[in-house]
């Protein structure tokens, strides 16, 4: 019975301290900061094109560079979703392969 007491012990105390060990970035408890910047894109490529349901939907890559609070390349895939009433949406993440400054990101 005592074996099984502190087996018990030492996982409730290591999983007690995994918060400490898992913290997240420093700026996610933060919540949003300023940033300002330009965009420039050098390579725009169609990856698909497709209809579904009156929409258009487009799926594009884009390549280019950012400048100001974040600095350095990225590429972002879209997709594009054109309605038929002329709205559209687009979802896509960015990745950026550059640094950011005064911020701490």
């Amino acid at each position: 019975m005592r074996k099984k007491i502190t087996i018990g012990m030492c996982a409730m105390v290591a999983a007690a301290g995994l918060p400490i060990v898992f913290q997240g970035p420093a700026y996610a408890a933060s919540g949003p900061q300023p940033a300002s910047g330009t965009v420039l894109i050098t390579s725009q490529v169609v990856d698909s094109v497709r209809l579904a349901d009156g929409n258009t939907i487009v799926v594009v890559t884009l390549s280019g560079a950012l400048t100001g609070t974040i600095d350095g390349p990225f590429t972002e895939t879209d997709r594009e979703v054109l309605h038929p009433d002329g709205s559209g949406t687009l979802v896509g993440p960015l990745r950026d392969g550059g640094a950011a400054d005064r911020h701490g990101y």
